[in-house]
């Protein structure tokens, strides 16, 4: 996948940048990890963060980067899980239905992402302390390539 800034520029001064450049989404063994960089689907030890697990009920949460260990308890800072389900999720790229609400806890506030089948992730939100500091991500377009 390919990501890249649709509008406006940040200044020079900004905390955190939005996102940009190229990044890869792997799909192992119930688990899909997303790589950035070069693609290297041998070694997911580098650049390398765990996006979702599949079935996602089979675990109570799961930790997105590999610096937080120990039990995974839904609530816990870090540690992504399924607040809701979407019956549709409307975006400007289009509607998607039963779309997977994602929460991941942190003590500066919550990240909330929206994954919908066959699409992929289509919205991230995130409000530092509830302010109106944070980020927001949202698809406003998408093809989808014959295999």
């Amino acid at each position: 996948r390919l990501a890249h800034l649709q509008s406006g520029q940040p200044n020079d001064g900004l905390l955190s940048a939005p996102e940009s450049g190229t990044f890869w989404y792997i799909l192992r063994d119930g688990r899909l990890y997303r790589q950035t960089g070069t693609l290297n689907a041998a070694d997911l030890t580098q650049n390398t963060s765990l996006e979702m697990v599949f079935p996602t009920d089979s675990v109570p949460c799961w930790y997105t980067d590999t610096v937080n260990i120990g039990p995974l308890e839904q609530g816990a800072s870090g540690c992504r899980y399924v607040s809701a389900v979407q019956p549709v999720y409307k975006a400007p790229a289009g509607s998607f239905e039963n779309c997977l609400e994602l929460l991941s806890p942190y003590l500066s506030g919550g990240v909330l992402t929206v994954f919908c089948p066959n699409v992929g992730f289509v919205a991230e939100n995130y409000r530092h302390m509830g302010s109106s500091f944070g980020h927001e991500y949202i698809l406003t377009g998408y093809s989808l390539q014959s295999p």
